[in-house]
């Protein structure tokens, strides 16, 4: 049976910052992409078939190292300033592999790591412990 664990994901074509919640602490780990966009201008399209495929099976592991990693989740939150949040949902819809998981994307803007951490805090709604100063 699955904990009921809560897992916040920023998200890009080069990266995803997974940031499990596990009461008011955030543990980080971070998978990487070896898909790349540089040096190929803003238009994919014109991108010649077969740079474009090898492009597509990387793009596809990086799904899928994704995928495997939030399946012990109940909860995930997508987020990020690319639209690859939406790409990242209906890979893991095509492929099955959202049963009895609760995904939700939201786009933003580019973040630190404090930012992310931030973000996931204020989606899950976990309040900050105060810190009480010595006098």
């Amino acid at each position: 049976m699955k904990k009921n664990k809560n897992l916040g994901i920023y998200i890009d074509h080069s990266r995803a910052v997974l940031m499990e919640m596990s009461g008011n602490v955030i543990g980080e780990n971070h998978i990487l992409s070896e898909f790349s966009t540089e040096g190929k201008g803003s238009n994919l399209k014109q991108i010649e078939n077969s740079e474009h495929d090898i492009d597509l099976r990387l793009h596809s592991k990086y799904f899928k190292d994704i995928s495997h990693a939030i399946q012990e989740y109940q909860d995930v939150i997508f987020f990020g300033p690319t639209d690859v949040q939406v790409e990242i949902l209906n890979y893991l819809n095509q492929e099955k592999l959202t049963k009895n998981i609760k995904i939700e994307t939201r786009k933003t803007d580019r973040m630190d790591g404090t930012q992310m951490r931030s973000y996931v805090k204020s989606h899950y709604k976990v309040t900050p412990v105060p810190v009480e100063e010595n006098e």
